[in-house]
C-alpha cells in the first residue's frame, strides 16, 4: 500500500492511539544526498519502549513519524516492537528486544538499504520489486542476505557458548545468502532461499583472538540432529529446512498474514495455512471443525472458484482473486477450512489454499484489508451414456486456464499456444514447456489437461588452480554461463625461484552443456640478460633476471685510471637503470675526469713566474726563477722569505706570491774620547759604517 492511502485508513487511525507518542501526520523531513535524491524513511509505529541512538545528537525515544536517518541505532526492548516504513515499499517489522543500525543511500527509485542485524529478530517486507540499480541487504553475523523476494524474517540470538545463531525464514520470493570469512569477505558457501524455507547459521568465536565472533568468527550452515544439536551441514548437501512456523511469535506471524487491496504480496496457499494453523495453535484454538478429506473419483475433475471480499474504508468493494498453486499438474482436492483469529478476538472461516489473506489493526506498513475467503468445489459426474459435445480445458503449470474448448465426441481438441513456455521456480532454476500430461485426440468426456514442465539439466562446473587445489563448485544450469572465481593464487614462485603468473582459464564455462572442469592457466614471466661493462669495454657480470625486477650492480669496475696524458679518471655511475627490468640491457661503467685547476706564481713586483695546470689533490710545484732580493728606494735590501699561501692538494685556481723581507737595520753611534758624540748611523745588516 502506498504511505499516501495508508494515512486516511481506518487501520492508521486505529493504531495512532496504541502507540507510545504519535505525530499528526507522516510528512516531512526526507532523507537527502543530492539535490533531487530522496527517500522517506521512518518510523510508522510503536508498541511499548524503544529508542533510537544518532551520532550527533544522542538518545532519542521514537515516536511514530519520526524521520529516520542514514547511521540511526534503532533498539525495540521487552515486550515491545516498532514498524518502520522506507521509500513507502520496504517495511520492516522488529520484534521484542531486537538492535539493528539502518545504513542507507540513494533515492526512492535507486535505493540501497543494509539492515545490520545486531540481536533480536525482524520481518522484511517488500511491497515492488527492485529498481536494477536498487539493493535491500540484511546482514548477521558473519552472513549477508540479499533480497530476491518479498517477505522473510531473520533473527539473531547467542547460544550458551557466546556463538551466535542465525536463522532467516523466507516466506516469498527468494533470499540470497552468502557466508563471509573471517576478515569478512565473501566466501563461495551461498544458498537461495525460496518460499517455505528457512537456513540456520552459526558464526564460532575465534580461539586465538578471543573476540566476539562477529568480529573474526567462522560461520557455517547448519541443521538440527535427531537430538536437536545443530551440526555443520557438509558441502555438497542442501542447507535448506522446511520452517516451523510455530516458533515464530503470534505478533509476527499475524504481521505476516496480513496483505493490501492490491495483493502486493501474495503468500503460496500452504504459506498462508501454516500461518494460520501456528496462529490457532497459540491463541489455544482447535481445529476440529476442518472436514475430513473425502473420497474423489480419481478421473472427475475439480474447479476452485475464490472470492475475496475486502473489509476497508469501503465496505461494499469485492475482489475476485485466482488461487496461487505450485503444482505443475492436474490434482484434486476437498476443501479444508481453517479458523483464523480476528482483531476483536472472534475467528475468520477461511479455506487453506486461496490467495486472501487477514489484516489486523496493528499492521503500520500493511494494507487495510481482512480478505474472507470462499471456496466451492464441484465435482463433475461421468458424462452421461449418449453425448455429442465435450468441455476441453488446457491450463498451464500454474493454474492459469489457457483455453476451453468444446469438441464433439471422438473429436480432437487443438493444443493452446499461449502457454509461458518456460519459468523460472523460487530457486532460480528453469523449468521447460515438454508436454501436455494427457492425450487430447479422440475426446470421449469432459477433460482437463495440464502443461507438465521439466527442468533444465544442471551440470557441475569445478574451477581449479594450477597446484588442483579447488577453487569454487557450482552447479549450472544448461545453456548458462558460470562465475569464474577470484581466490585463484594468481602468482606463485617455483622452485627455481620463477614467478609464475595467471594468464587464463584453460577452457571456455560459458553455455554450459556438461559437467565441466576449468584449471587456471600460469605462464612464467620473461626473463631477460643484464650484461654489465667496464669502461674499457671489459664484462663485469651477466644476470639472468625476471621481466620487472632488479638486476645488481657489479662491485668489481676499477673505479679510477690514469689516461695516457697522466689525468685520472674516476667511477661516476652507470649509463643505464637496471631497476624493473623489461627488455635485454648492456650497462656501462661511466668515468668522470678528475677536476683540473690553474696554479699561477708571482714575483713580488708581479711579475708572473710560473703558470701550472694542476689536477684536484695533487701538488703545484715551486718555481725557482724568483728574484731572491732586490734593494727599494730608500736603499734597503729586501730577501724572499716564503710564498704566501700552501699549493699542495689543490682544489680550485690558486695565485701564490713570493714573499720578501726587509735585512735587519742596526744602529752605530761613533763618541770622541770625552763622551761627545760624533756619529749616528743607521747600518743595513752585514754592511759597513763609515768613520766620522
Amino acid at each position: 500500500m502506498k504511505l499516501a492511502s495508508l494515512l486516511h485508513s481506518k487501520l492508521f487511525v486505529g493504531i495512532t492511539a496504541a502507540v507510545v507518542s504519535a505525530a499528526a501526520v507522516v510528512t516531512g523531513i526526507m532523507l537527502k544526498n543530492h539535490d533531487e535524491d530522496y527517500r522517506v524513511i521512518k518510523v510508522f509505529e510503536v508498541n511499548g519502549q524503544a529508542l533510537v541512538e544518532r551520532s550527533d545528537v544522542g538518545e532519542i525515544d521514537p515516536y511514530s513519524g519520526m524521520n529516520l536517518e542514514n547511521g540511526d541505532k534503532v533498539s525495540t526492548f521487552k515486550d515491545s516492537t516498532m514498524r518502520i516504513v522506507l521509500d513507502d515499499t520496504k517495511y520492516v517489522f522488529m520484534e521484542q528486544e531486537s538492535q539493528l543500525e539502518l545504513e542507507a543511500s540513494g533515492n526512492a527509485s535507486d535505493s540501497k538499504t543494509r539492515l545490520v542485524l545486531k540481536s533480536g529478530a525482524i520481518l522484511n517486507e517488500i511491497t515492488e520489486q527492485l529498481s536494477a540499480g536498487s539493493a535491500y541487504e540484511v546482514t548477521a553475523p558473519k552472513a549477508t542476505m540479499a533480497v530476491h523476494g518479498t517477505s522473510f524474517r531473520v533473527s539473531v540470538s547467542k547460544d550458551d557458548y557466546g556463538d551466535y545463531i542465525t536463522k532467516l525464514e523466507v516466506f516469498h520470493g527468494t533470499v540470497k545468502v552468502c557466508l563471509l570469512d573471517e576478515n569478512g569477505n565473501p566466501t563461495d558457501k551461498t544458498a537461495m532461499v525460496g518460499p517455505d524455507k528457512c537456513i540456520i547459521i552459526k558464526t564460532v568465536h575465534n580461539e586465538h583472538s578471543g573476540n566476539d565472533p562477529s568480529i573474526d568468527g567462522t560461520s557455517f550452515f547448519v541443521t538440527p540432529d535427531e537430538n536437536g544439536y545443530l551440526v555443520i551441514v557438509p558441502d555438497g548437501e542442501d542447507p535448506r529446512q522446511p520452517i516451523d512456523y510455530n516458533k515464530i511469535p503470534y505478533s509476527t506471524l499475524e504481521e505476516l498474514y496480513k496483505t493490501d487491496a492490491q495483493n502486493e504480496i501474495t503468500l503460496y496457499e500452504e504459506v498462508i495455512e501454516k500461518i494460520i494453523e501456528a496462529m490457532n495453535g497459540q491463541e489455544g484454538n482447535s481445529h476440529d471443525d476442518t472436514p475430513s478429506q473425502t473420497d474423489k473419483d480419481s478421473s472427475s475433475e475439480t474447479t476452485t472458484t475464490t472470492t475475496t471480499k475486502a473489509l476497508s474504508s469501503e465496505p461494499d468493494e469485492t475482489t475476485t482473486t485466482k488461487a496461487h498453486t505450485t503444482t505443475k499438474a492436474q490434482t484434486t482436492t476437498a476443501p479444508v477450512s481453517t479458523t483464523a483469529p480476528k482483531e476483536n478476538g472472534s475467528s475468520t472461516s477461511t479455506t487453506a489454499g486461496s490467495s486472501g489473506s487477514s489484516g489486523s489493526s496493528g499492521g503500520g506498513s500493511k494494507t487495510t484489508t481482512k480478505a474472507v475467503t470462499t471456496t466451492t468445489t464441484t465435482t463433475t459426474a461421468p458424462p452421461p451414456p449418449v453425448s455429442v459435445e465435450y468441455t476441453v480445458k488446457f491450463y498451464d503449470y500454474d493454474g492459469t486456464l489457457l483455453s476451453t474448448q468444446t469438441v464433439e465426441e471422438g473429436g480432437s481438441a487443438t493444443a493452446p499456444t499461449n502457454y509461458k513456455g518456460s519459468y523460472v521456480d523460487a530457486d532460480g532454476w528453469t523449468w521447460i514447456f515438454s508436454e501436455w500430461d494427457k492425450s487430447f485426440t479422440k475426446i470421449k468426456a469432459d477433460t482437463t489437461i495440464t502443461a507438465v514442465y521439466t527442468q533444465k539439466p544442471q551440470y557441475t562446473v569445478i574451477f581449479k588452480d594450477y597446484d588442483g587445489t579447488q577453487l569454487s563448485k557450482q552447479t549450472i544450469e544448461e545453456g548458462k554461463d558460470a562465475t569464474a572465481p577470484k581466490n585463484y593464487k594468481g602468482t606463485y614462485t617455483d622452485e627455481d625461484g620463477w614467478t609464475w603468473t595467471f594468464s587464463e582459464w584453460d577452457k571456455p564455462f560459458t553455455g554450459i552443456e556438461a559437467d565441466t572442469t576449468v584449471t587456471a592457466v600460469y605462464t612464467q614471466k620473461p626473463q631477460y640478460t643484464v650484461i654489465f661493462k667496464d669502461y674499457d669495454g671489459t664484462q663485469l657480470s651477466k644476470q639472468t633476471i625476471e621481466e620487472g625486477k632488479n638486476a645488481t650492480a657489479p662491485k668489481n669496475y676499477k673505479g679510477s685510471y690514469i689516461d695516457d696524458d697522466g689525468w685520472t679518471w674516476t667511477f661516476s655511475e652507470w649509463d643505464n637503470p637496471f631497476t624493473s627490468i623489461k627488455a635485454d640491457t648492456t650497462v656501462t661503467a661511466v668515468y668522470v675526469q678528475k677536476p683540473h685547476y690553474t696554479v699561477i706564481f708571482k714575483d713580488y713586483d708581479g711579475t708572473q713566474l710560473s703558470k701550472q695546470t694542476v689536477e684536484e689533490g695533487k701538488d703545484a710545484t715551486a718555481p725557482e726563477n724568483y728574484k731572491g732580493s732586490y734593494i727599494d728606494e730608500d736603499g734597503w735590501t729586501w730577501t724572499f722569505s716564503e710564498w704566501d699561501k700552501p699549493f699542495t692538494e689543490i682544489k680550485s685556481d690558486t695565485t701564490v706570491t713570493a714573499v720578501y723581507v726587509q735585512k735587519p737595520q742596526y744602529t752605530v753611534i761613533f763618541k770622541d774620547y770625552d763622551g761627545t758624540q760624533l756619529s749616528k748611523q743607521t747600518v743595513e745588516e752585514g754592511k759597513d759604517a763609515t768613520t766620522p
